[in-house]
């Protein structure tokens, strides 16, 4: 069962993305959260259901976001994620990753990422809390 703060986070990871799908025309959603009951399912990327996908109809945007809550930021399991993610953003024209953590996780968030040591073939644009985040600092 998804908590209360993880529904939160998601609702507020929809409004991130929509801000960046406003000028696309027909966007479908997807989703993998009980946040949005009115969506479809989405499908897994290599072992892995985002909590929100957003894309075009001919497949050329595609933007992904996923919710963390405190524990489950720096794991096993989310590091996993973000490279599955990165993989499959590899094959749209557009491509955004996009991260949803509570205000006082956020540094603890960009260190991890910054700790994975991303290869410049997978570096797209990564959002956390709509902040671009910076793979060169």
């Amino acid at each position: 069962m998804e908590s209360d703060l993880h529904l939160s986070l998601c609702r507020s990871l929809k409004s991130d993305i929509e801000k960046r799908t406003s000028s696309f025309e027909n966007i479908f959603w997807e989703t993998g959260t009980t946040a949005f009951r009115d969506l479809p399912t989405t499908t897994e990327i290599c072992g892995f259901k985002p909590d929100l996908k957003a894309f075009t109809q001919d497949f050329s945007v595609c933007f992904l976001g996923d919710a963390k809550t405190q524990n489950d930021i720096k794991n096993e399991h989310t590091q996993a994620q973000l490279y599955a993610f990165l993989v499959f953003g590899k094959d749209f024209n557009r491509f955004a990753l996009f991260y949803r953590v509570p205000t006082n996780c956020f540094h603890r968030c960009a260190q991890l990422i910054k700790d994975l040591n991303i290869p410049k073939s997978l570096q797209t644009p990564l959002y956390i809390n709509n902040i671009l985040f910076d793979f060169n600092i």
